[in-house]
């Protein structure tokens, strides 16, 4: 009867651990959102699908691109990005570093290319999940609109999470919508 008792606390004990992870992650996604300050990105959508994580669009941003004199990094080194705030109220990257900031709003990116004069990086906010009946739409409406591609990407220490695609002034989401109700 003792065995059987250490089976369900051991049980029990393992369940737990199990859903602190994920509750974590959600509670810490949610910190972020709330007290996290926006940053707009200018980006270039596209429309890959993942058969283990479903339907997303990849987005490739202007500012992941940073002139940088004399550069000390490697290609595949993870560095911290100090943002800043262009004239128009866009995102750009202010200052990257090897080590983390003390202060300002920053995260954690990737380096997948140097050059001597410029680093490319890699975004940890590179793909936007989308519902997978509005990912074709999403995806035509994109291609068929000459107009901005804007992500709302909200960052607090060191953490960056992407809240949602604006295509124009409305949401991918309720674009894609509006393409599937005018279409049928």
């Amino acid at each position: 009867m003792k065995t059987k008792t250490y089976y369900i606390i051991a049980f029990a004990v393992i369940a737990l651990i199990q859903a602190f992870v994920p509750v974590n992650m959600i509670l810490h996604h949610e910190e972020v959102l709330t007290d996290g300050n926006l940053y707009k990105f200018k980006c270039a959508p596209v429309d890959p699908n993942d058969p283990f994580r479903g339907k997303f669009v990849a987005l490739a941003y202007e500012a992941e691109r940073h002139d940088i004199a004399a550069a000390n990094f490697k290609e595949g080194e993870q560095i911290f990005v100090l943002l800043e705030k262009d004239a128009d109220g866009y995102a750009k990257i202010g200052t990257v570093q090897s080590d983390e900031f003390n202060t300002g709003d920053y995260f954690l990116a990737k380096i997948r290319g140097v050059s001597e004069y410029q680093l490319l990086l890699e975004f940890p906010f590179n793909r936007y999940y989308i519902e997978e009946s509005k990912a074709k739409a999403a995806e035509t409406v994109y291609g068929r609109t000459n107009q901005e591609a804007v992500a709302h990407i909200y960052v607090n220490k060191g953490s960056a999470v992407l809240k949602k695609l604006m295509i124009g002034n409305k949401t991918i989401d309720a674009a894609a919508e509006e393409y599937i109700s005018t279409s049928n």
